[in-house]
């Protein structure tokens, strides 16, 4: 299984690859019109990407919104690599 790990305010963390069960939520075009930018519809990705690399999600409601938004972004980039995808977070000013 391809592991991707990276750094995230501080921390290192692994993410697996997304489940195939997962990718066919995904792929509903319902799902995506509705949740996409929603942090609570990504959490039992990350939660699941994260358990089966060996880590766990940190608590993000102890976390300010910046930082919440740092580690859902490059959370989410490294388990959609792990999986074999790309995803290109828009830049900020």
């Amino acid at each position: 299984m391809p592991i991707v790990k990276v750094t995230i305010q501080g921390c290192e963390y692994s993410f697996a690859p997304i489940l195939v069960g997962q990718l066919r939520t995904l792929k509903t075009p319902a799902t995506l019109a509705t949740n996409l930018e929603r942090l609570d519809f990504w959490s039992p990705y990350l939660r699941s990407s994260l358990e089966r690399a060996g880590h766990s999600l940190p608590d993000v409601d102890t976390m300010n919104v910046d930082e919440a938004m740092e580690f859902f972004t490059q959370g989410l980039d490294a388990m959609l690599r792990a999986t074999g995808a790309q995803f290109d977070p828009p830049k900020t000013p």
